[in-house]
C-alpha cells in the first residue's frame, strides 16, 4: 500500500513538473518581439561601422590609432522622425536619381518606423557597449560618442534611414541604404549628409 502511494505521489509530481515546463516554453512562445528593434539589433555593427573601434571614437582625426577593447557609446532610445532633415534628404534624392529609382519603394513609403528600443536590447554588440542614460554610463570605459537613427524606412527587402554619429558637439549625419540579400542586410550606399 505504501509502495502505491509513494508511486502514486511520484506520478503526480512528475505530472506537475511537465505542465510547469509546458507553460513555460508556451509563454517564450508568446514573447512579442519588436521588428523594428531586432531590426537594429541584427545589424547595428553594419549600420554603424567598426571603425571607432581602431579609432577609439566615432568622430576622430587621422592620427588617432589607438585600439580599446571596450567602448562606451549613447545609444538614443527611440528612432525619431525628424521633419526638418527631410528637406536635406529631398535634396540627396534631387541630386542621386538613381537612388530614387532603386529605393523608389522605400521612399514612397508613407509611414517611418518608430522604435523604442526596450530592456530587452542588448547592453553590447561588438566592443560597444550601450547606455541610454547619463547616469548608466560606465565611466571606467573609452566614450566614443552617441548614435542617432532617424527617419527609418524599411520595407521589404530594403530601407532607408539616417544615422548620426556625435562625440560632443561635433557630428556627422550619414544616409544610408540597405538591401537584404540572401537573408543578410548589407550596406548599398552610405553617404555623409550633414556635418556639424
Amino acid at each position: 500500500m505504501i509502495t502505491k502511494y509513494i508511486y502514486l505521489t511520484t506520478f503526480c509530481c512528475s505530472l506537475l513538473v511537465i505542465s510547469c515546463k509546458k507553460e513555460i516554453i508556451v509563454e517564450k512562445q508568446n514573447v512579442q518581439v519588436n521588428p523594428g528593434q531586432k531590426f537594429i539589433e541584427d545589424n547595428f555593427l553594419t549600420i554603424v561601422d567598426t571603425v571607432a573601434y581602431s579609432r577609439g571614437a566615432f568622430i576622430t582625426t587621422p592620427s588617432d590609432s589607438i585600439s580599446y577593447p571596450k567602448l562606451s557609446v549613447k545609444l538614443f532610445q527611440r528612432t525619431n522622425y525628424i521633419e526638418e532633415l527631410e528637406e536635406f534628404t529631398n535634396s540627396y534624392f534631387a541630386k542621386n536619381k538613381d537612388l530614387s529609382v532603386i529605393f523608389k519603394d522605400v521612399i514612397d513609403k508613407k509611414e517611418y518606423s518608430i522604435v523604442t528600443l526596450d530592456s530587452s536590447f542588448p547592453k553590447s554588440i561588438g566592443k560597444y557597449y550601450f547606455f541610454f542614460n547619463e547616469n548608466e554610463q560606465d565611466k571606467t570605459m573609452k566614450y566614443a560618442g552617441r548614435i542617432d537613427i532617424e527617419n527609418f524606412k524599411i520595407y521589404r527587402n530594403k530601407a532607408v534611414l539616417l544615422l548620426s554619429k556625435s562625440v560632443g558637439k561635433y557630428g556627422t549625419t550619414f544616409i544610408v541604404f540597405l538591401i537584404k540579400e540572401n537573408g543578410t542586410w548589407k550596406v548599398y550606399k552610405k553617404d555623409v549628409l550633414l556635418l556639424s
